[in-house]
């Protein structure tokens, strides 16, 4: 994988993955050589994914009135994931990881909007398949996300 460039400014919690370690998976990188294909419930979700993977919470995409959003990331070579983190916007959110298809979910429950909420694991995972779900809890049914990231274990 390669490594995204670093933002201008690094929040604490950010620091503190990579001060553990951590590494942020460049999804866009991943996408832009073929080595990540992305699924969604949403067929016209698909063609809006750039500001979930550009660095910015004030940017996103959303669905058009489908509540769950439900994303399936698949790579061409497995990675070490150990944390996931999202900003979701225009409401509250529940949303799950699952980060081997078919193993245990990870969900947050009641995550505002703006905000990154992260998940880390238990244990870092290696995968090549990961599913999400976000279900918008008040107002319509488009799911709003403005950033998706993944954090594998140690230097990719």
């Amino acid at each position: 994988m390669h490594r995204p460039p670093a933002p201008a400014v690094i929040e604490p919690a950010e620091q503190e993955l990579l001060d553990q370690g951590r590494v942020r998976v460049d999804l866009a990188a991943a996408r832009a050589s073929g080595a990540l294909r992305i699924d969604a419930n949403d067929p016209l979700f698909l063609g809006r994914l750039d500001p979930l993977f550009d660095g910015d919470p004030e940017t996103m995409a959303r669905t058009e009135s489908i509540n769950p959003l439900q994303l399936t990331l698949t790579f061409d070579q497995p990675l070490r994931l150990a944390v996931v983190r999202v900003v979701l916007a225009g409401s509250p959110y529940d949303w799950h990881v699952e980060p081997v298809a078919g193993g245990e979910r990870h969900i947050l429950r009641g995550v505002p909007e703006r905000v990154y909420s992260p998940i880390p694991l238990p244990e870092t995972v290696e995968t090549s398949q990961i599913r999400f779900e976000f279900r918008r809890l008040e107002r319509d049914d488009y799911v709003h996300v403005s950033e998706l990231e993944l954090w594998s274990e140690g230097v990719e």
